[in-house]
């Protein structure tokens, strides 16, 4: 059973202020339930012994602002 159902999915938007009608909450927690349960499995698998020296293919910078006009 996954832990995103129409419950789940209600009172997440009474949290947020979602704007979901309660005759879409099983359409939206059948949308959402692959995603959770994909992210579980990646949150498992990076979490393995093996996995603690990688690091993110990706960095994120910081820009510093300048008032040079660049083409």
């Amino acid at each position: 059973m996954s832990m995103m159902d129409p419950q789940t999915i209600a009172g997440v938007r009474g949290l947020v202020d979602l704007p979901v009608p309660d005759d879409r909450l099983e359409l939206v927690a059948a949308a959402f339930a692959p995603l959770l349960e994909a992210a579980h499995e990646l949150s498992r698998k990076m979490s393995a012994d093996e996995m603690r020296a990688v690091s993110p293919a990706v960095g994120f910078t910081r820009f510093a602002q300048t008032n040079s006009q660049e083409p």
